[in-house]
């Protein structure tokens, strides 16, 4: 979810004084749900230590309450603070935490992106073996998630073969995605990749577009 942060005055004003009738109240749930509003309209305002401080008060609560699901918003949360922030293990330890959560609410999306969260934390401590190995975990589940999902998974299994320079491998999960969704960042790989190979008609094709793009323009539409 995205929060607007317009008017940031009134935003905080009712959320402290949502969190502070819940602590009175003894209403966890509620209070759970507050903090975690209050933390995540701090890392998005660029603030993630604030935000990892009420997102961590607000998960020990989840836990007492043993809300599965709020647990998977928290995990998630935390894995995504922690890894903007660098603080790479921290990223590591929640991403495995709410893989668990997902596997044990049989949540395939869920069970998917968490293979990518592992993935990527193990990329930024360098512990090479691992990136691959649970990208590839997901592969078999991907007809089971959305499109999305699936494009955006055969990408990052792409690059990270790209980055091993197997650049057959790459093209083969780069292509499999570009025919599920087109995405202007699997093009420019692809497009790399053919220069790389010399294939510089092939290359003409994918990346030109994406290189023209501002960085702004390119988030943009990656999330699209």
């Amino acid at each position: 979810a995205e929060y607007k942060c317009d008017t940031i005055q009134t935003v905080d004003t009712l959320l402290d004084y949502s969190i502070n009738h819940y602590r009175k109240t003894s209403n966890e749930s509620l209070l759970a749900r507050s903090l975690y509003y209050r933390g995540m309209t701090q890392f998005y305002r660029g603030k993630p230590d604030i935000a990892i401080t009420y997102l961590c008060e607000g998960v020990d609560i989840a836990k007492h309450l043993n809300d599965m699901l709020q647990l998977s918003k928290y995990y998630e949360s935390l894995f995504q603070v922690n890894f903007e922030a660098k603080y790479y293990e921290k990223s590591l330890d929640y991403a495995k935490l709410f893989l668990d959560n997902s596997i044990e609410r049989k949540d395939t999306d869920c069970i998917v992106r968490g293979y990518g969260h592992l993935s990527i934390s193990y990329d930024r401590l360098k512990i090479n073996d691992s990136i691959l190995f649970y990208l590839q975990k997901s592969f078999p589940l991907l007809h089971n998630v959305d499109k999305t999902t699936q494009a955006v998974t055969l990408t990052n299994i792409g690059v990270r073969f790209y980055e091993l320079q197997k650049y057959d491998s790459a093209k083969i999960y780069l292509n499999k995605s570009l025919a599920i969704n087109y995405r202007y960042n699997t093009c420019k790989v692809l497009g790399d990749i053919y220069y790389k190979e010399g294939k510089t008609v092939s290359a003409d094709e994918h990346a030109p577009d994406y290189l023209r793009l501002s960085q702004a323009e390119r988030e943009r539409l990656n999330r699209d």
